[in-house]
């Protein structure tokens, strides 16, 4: 069926950043990090077309909304990783 997803919130509890592999044999290894952004990550107020195909696969498209944020995280051995988390 076809649906208008309205005031979409994601609100991630944390994130994992892919280190940087020495032999590319191997499977990629992700790091557990620190968040060190303040209250700042969340996306908020997201819309857009939400379709739901018979084999219930979903499709979204943004439409609208805040859809990025500026997010900084630490890795285990104090390196900091800044990046934008959007959908």
């Amino acid at each position: 069926g076809k649906y208008e997803m309205k005031k979409l919130c994601m609100e991630p509890t944390s994130f994992t950043v892919k280190a940087e592999g020495t032999n590319k044999n191997l499977p990629p290894d992700f790091q557990k990090t620190r968040l060190m952004t303040r209250l700042t990550y969340t996306l908020d107020e997201i819309e857009g077309p939400l379709e739901v195909s018979s084999d219930g696969k979903l499709k979204f498209e943004e439409k609208d909304g805040i859809d990025y944020a500026a997010v900084t995280v630490q890795l285990p051995g104090g390196e900091r990783v800044p990046f934008l988390f959007t959908v």
